[in-house]
């Protein structure tokens, strides 16, 4: 049988609990056993060194607090509706490996100067609950379906189990540990499966964004975790300082992730939602006062949360500093090589990695939104690409293209007009290069054959509507200050 005691102690109480005020040690034992249910409609105060010996369940209808040494040694329920506080210099509990402590009231905190070593602690009823200073749990930390905001502090779950926080859906969020600054849910794992880490925020409007920590090893370690639901630049990490491999940073959110102890790295999953936080295929690392791309990822839905996990395929051994973030891949650009031609040829430039390109200066190119295109510059130019994804990343590149002056021009001694595509003019190689291109042609007796102002490589073995014999003519080129005066014997061959 179960009896309901207001009192049922070993000592004289200070104050009687029945009328709805506090229950203290005053520096005694309070004994509590024997199926015996103590129900406090006030507070509780452990103090002056006392202690309370639980072996059954205390219900505290209001706040509790541990001053002046004080323990407790609770092997069963400690339920309480309002705050819990310990100033006693000590972790509140003699015996940390049996026993609960339920919060079930609304908002409710757990504070004052000293930590306490829970072993479970359940979170429960309506409210957001808060700790104002670290919390040890040597059990488990049951969320259910609250927020726990730990600010600036560091809820510490000893118990090495994967299943050593668990929590519930409930109305409006998922439970969740949620932190500002340095603080963060830290797990201590003995396992090389992958440790969960429900975190998330309620700053601006409600995100749960949780993680998973998988070491590569079975040996001891410790991993500290939060979400900061804010641009990582206003915190000083600059989306805009990218490395090559990366093109985007999350603008909504990053996490900070510190390994506190052991040596081995892990690899990490990302939760997020991919309609409201965009797509991601990469985890970034701030490093050195840059973004650099920590591990590629692969996609898949987890249905538990209707989330996207990007998991990494690459083991992070560097938590120092803390700031990761999700990330889009950059552009793997390639283009073609500077080159060198001569005034009047082109040079054929190409760039690939991209779904859209844009080349400038573009009245030297024959199409200046192709991958590949020709230029055709008449001095020396950069040409600059811009190559553009789908996702909207640019990586912009140049190619140099030097252009030489012709300093020689090819002329042939030999003419062969018998219409069969090869040497049926007289064709002389880089003339249309000069503005300056006068020829005469003369025949042995020094009469003119043939004479050009501007030669365009069309004398083709006729004077005056007939055709010349066979013979060695000779031409006189002008090239003007260039090149000069050029003389020389060309031979009409027919057969």
């Amino acid at each position: 049988m179960r009896y309901w005691l207001s009192i049922n102690v070993i000592v004289l109480l200070s104050i009687n609990t029945s009328l709805g005020q506090m229950l203290s040690n005053q520096g005694t034992l309070i004994s509590v056993k024997n199926d015996a249910v103590v129900s406090v409609h006030g507070d509780v105060l452990n103090d002056n060194n006392g202690t309370f010996d639980n072996s059954n369940e205390i219900h505290v209808h209001g706040n509790v607090e541990n001053n002046g040494n004080g323990t407790f040694y609770n092997s069963k329920t400690i339920y309480v509706d309002g705050d819990w506080e310990n100033n006693a210099n000590n972790e509140a509990f003699t015996s940390t490996t049996v026993g609960e402590v339920i919060l079930l009231g609304d908002d409710q905190t757990i504070k004052g100067s000293s930590i306490t070593r829970f072993f479970d602690l359940k979170l429960e009823n309506t409210g957001i609950k808060y700790a104002t200073i670290d919390a040890y749990i040597n059990g488990t930390l049951y969320l259910n379906d609250r927020e726990f905001n730990a600010d600036t502090n560091t809820i510490h779950v000893f118990n090495t189990d994967l299943n050593a926080i668990m929590h519930t859906q409930g109305s409006p969020y998922w439970g969740m540990v949620s932190n500002d600054g340095n603080g963060g849910l830290l797990r201590h794992t003995l396992n090389d499966q992958a440790y969960f880490y429900p975190i998330g925020s309620s700053l601006n409007g409600i995100q749960f964004r949780p993680i998973n920590i998988k070491p590569n090893t079975t040996a001891a370690a410790a991993y500290k975790a939060r979400l900061a639901d804010i641009d990582a630049t206003i915190d000083g990490f600059d989306r805009d300082l990218l490395s090559p491999e990366l093109c985007n940073i999350n603008p909504h959110f990053y996490h900070r992730i510190a390994q506190t102890a052991g040596t081995q790295g892990a690899t990490l999953d990302f939760f997020y939602d991919a309609v409201a936080d965009g797509n991601y295929s990469n985890i970034a690392h701030w490093d050195s006062n840059l973004w650099e791309n920590a591990s590629t990822g692969t996609n898949a839905i987890d249905t538990t949360y209707n989330l996207t996990v990007l998991t990494g395929t690459s083991v992070v051994t560097n938590f120092t500093p803390n700031p990761f973030a999700l990330a889009k891949p950059g552009i793997v650009a390639q283009v073609s090589a500077d080159t060198v031609i001569t005034v009047g040829t082109t040079a054929e430039l190409s760039a690939s990695g991209g779904d859209f390109y844009t080349w400038t200066p573009a009245q030297d190119l024959s199409c200046d939104i192709c991958d590949n295109t020709i230029a055709s510059p008449l001095e020396t130019t950069t040409f600059i690409v811009n190559i553009e994804n789908i996702e909207g990343c640019i990586v912009v590149d140049t190619v140099l293209v030097e252009v030489e002056p012709v300093t020689e021009v090819l002329v042939p001694n030999v003419l062969t007009p018998n219409n069969d595509g090869k040497n049926d003019t007289w064709y002389i190689k880089n003339i249309d290069l000069f503005d300056t291109r006068s020829v005469k042609i003369v025949n042995r007796w020094g009469d003119i054959v043939f004479e050009a102002k501007v030669y365009q490589n069309n004398f083709n073995g006729e004077f005056a509507g007939g055709k010349l014999p066979a013979g060695t003519y000779y031409y006189i080129l002008d090239l003007g200050e260039d090149l000069g005066i050029h003389k020389g014997p060309v031979t009409i061959i027919r057969e």
